[in-house]
């Protein structure tokens, strides 16, 4: 009964947090969220220790699947000119980007990177008149058909054949059919640390954080490309950097074939779980975790991160990140005695900020718009709530007490007194 009466000694401090951080008095709503705890600070004793947990965790997800952090692939193509026709091709340093939006069908998603490749490759041809058609091959690219029978919902097949590929495949077809493909275009993704150094393009456009450290490779299911090498390179080693297969159809050299190496994401999007990162948590995280910030070693390091919020979605189509503590306890031992300020962050699993695309007036024109100062992390609709336990943990302390390992029980007698006879001292 004592013992008990001792583990719950400080059972009156036990306090809830509850924090929305909508239209915070500092920081933003996700990126840099800063509680002042004013005359109830956090405090612990001699005697004591801190604990805090999250119980709840909640936030919609009001970004796009396809986004900054996951639309962006270089395309490559030297110049050449190709003698049956006279086609010049001009040198290609530029970024393929798939329009930012909620994408439900792989089909979108290659028909949206095919209207990208059409755009680069049609500026390539000097002097006009050849153009090229980008269109995704169907067959390679099928998505299980809705199945009526029994009106669940699910997505089924109708019939044998009606496999579910999922594999990227796209062809590009030149407008003139005596043109040859003497160059194929080299399509990389981008999947630089940014820490390890900015890359630009030939033109000297300097690549952001988020195109230069990108997951469209795992989006779509191609190899990610480490390396940014410079247009004048070797052929060999801008193909070594293509993310796709790209190669001349075997039997119509005025059509080349991008197909992906891996089946195609079948989530269409790149984020499963949001990370809360917590200034007064020391955790342990291996290296891609925080790629974002630190060069990839693959090393266990320390780190802020407190939680880990899995991404859920609703029969209705409503998509959350979520958490309950129903036996999956996130929690961290305080190390200072007092605790004032507490600083929270939101990243996705590279260290990297929730996506913030700007681009809206792309749907309806910039004319549609009135001007807006605003950005969806500080005035917007991009923010969280969740709950937070403080509870008051009671140690054993002793102070000004030295403890140590007693010596060893001898059971040897003659060993006893022979010590005891050799340590008398001789008169």
């Amino acid at each position: 009964m004592e013992q008990e009466y001792i583990m719950n000694k400080y059972e009156a401090d036990t306090r809830y947090i509850f924090v929305n951080t909508q239209n915070p008095n500092s920081g933003d709503q996700v990126n840099q969220i800063k509680l002042n705890l004013g005359t109830q600070p956090i405090q612990s004793s001699d005697d004591s220790i801190v604990k805090i947990s999250l119980q709840q965790f909640n936030m919609p997800c009001n970004w796009w699947n396809v986004n900054s952090t996951n639309n962006t692939f270089r395309v490559v193509w030297k110049t050449f000119t190709h003698a049956g026709t006279s086609v010049q091709i001009n040198n290609v340093d530029a970024l393929l980007k798939i329009a930012v939006g909620n994408y439900l069908t792989h089909q979108q998603v290659q028909n949206a990177f095919c209207a990208s490749l059409k755009v680069i490759l049609d500026a390539a041809v000097q002097g006009g008149g050849t153009t090229f058609t980008c269109a995704a091959i169907a067959t390679k690219t099928e998505d299980y058909r809705r199945s009526s029978a029994g009106g669940s919902g699910l997505v089924k097949p109708t019939d044998v054949t009606d496999l579910d590929n999922k594999i990227f495949g796209i062809n590009v077809t030149c407008s003139n059919a005596s043109f040859v493909f003497d160059k194929t275009p080299f399509i990389s993704s981008c999947f630089m640390n940014p820490t390890d150094g900015v890359v630009s393009l030939t033109d000297g456009t300097a690549l952001t954080a988020d195109e230069q450290y990108n997951d469209s490779a795992t989006l779509v299911g191609g190899n990610r490309s480490k390396s940014f090498l410079a247009i004048t390179d070797s052929d060999a080693d801008l193909a070594a950097q293509n993310c796709f297969s790209v190669k001349v159809d075997g039997s119509d050299d005025h059509v080349v074939n991008i197909f992906g190496f891996y089946p195609m994401n079948t989530a269409l999007h790149t984020m499963p779980y949001v990370y809360l990162r917590f200034n007064g948590s020391v955790n342990q995280v291996t290296g891609n975790y925080e790629e974002g910030n630190t060069n990839h070693h693959g090393e266990v390091i320390a780190s802020h991160m407190f939680a880990k919020i899995e991404r859920q979605q609703g029969l209705d189509g409503d998509v959350y990140y979520r958490y309950h503590s129903d036996g999956n306890d996130y929690s961290t031992i305080m190390t200072a005695n007092s605790v004032q300020n507490i600083e929270f962050s939101l990243t996705d699993s590279l260290g990297r900020v929730i996506p913030q695309n700007t681009d809206y007036t792309s749907f309806l024109g910039s004319s549609s718009y009135d001007t807006n100062s605003g950005t969806i992390n500080k005035q917007g609709n991009l923010f969280c709530d969740f709950v937070l336990k403080v509870e008051k943990k009671h140690i054993p302390f002793q102070p000004n007490a030295l403890t140590g390992i007693p010596p060893p029980l001898r059971k040897n007698n003659e060993f006893v007194q022979n010590e005891l006879i050799n340590t008398v001292p001789n008169f």
